[in-house]
């Protein structure tokens, strides 16, 4: 005859494959459902390929496409946002007095101060322009493009070609104006290590 204790044993281990047997039952059929969904998925996608799109789905492109380029537009128009988020800068050589009113508003919104550069504070800024007209920060997605540049190329194309590479476009003047995980990658680019 076995002791309790081998019975206790045995029933904890037929409990125990018991488990194990419904887990994997069960992890087996989400992988099957898995596979599956993923085979019709590819079956609908080869489908679609050789059909030419209908009005509808042209529309639905065409309306996605336009609310991306106002958005960008709006972008270019606006200025661009600080860099740094303890306080927002009006420059009157670089914005317009309706600008003044729309960066005065988000500095409120935000809950930091406004600052309004002085025309010999605008020419510093201006004389100190960094070097570097643009750089990547692959870790944080985000593609940093000297202010001057966005005068010189088209804003809606210097976005797309961000956004090509999955990077969203953020605008500087200076070094100082860069978040501090950037400086670094600022100060490689400078040095021509991009």
């Amino acid at each position: 005859m076995s002791s309790p204790e081998d019975q206790l044993n045995a029933v904890v281990q037929a409990a125990v494959e018991h488990a194990l047997e419904q887990a994997n039952t069960a992890f087996e059929k989400r992988v099957e459902g898995l596979v599956n969904k993923n085979q019709e998925l590819l079956a609908e996608k080869k489908k679609l390929e050789g059909k030419p799109l209908t009005e509808e789905q042209k529309e639905e492109r065409h309306r996605a496409f336009m609310d991306r380029t106002d958005r960008l537009l709006k972008l270019s128009e606006t200025g661009p946002k600080p860099a740094k988020a303890d306080k927002v800068v009006f420059d009157p050589n670089e914005h317009s007095a309706s600008q003044y009113q729309i960066m005065k508003a988000e500095a409120d919104k935000r809950g930091v101060p406004f600052h309004v550069l002085t025309r010999a504070e605008a020419s510093r800024a201006a004389i100190d322009l960094s070097a570097v007209e643009q750089f990547d920060d692959a870790l944080s997605g985000v593609r940093y493009v000297r202010r001057d540049l966005l005068d010189r190329y088209s804003p809606i194309r210097l976005h797309q070609m961000a956004e090509k590479e999955n990077l969203k476009l953020k605008v500087f003047r200076t070094r100082d104006e860069l978040p501090e995980n950037a400086i670094p990658l600022h100060d490689k680019a400078a040095k021509g290590g991009e």
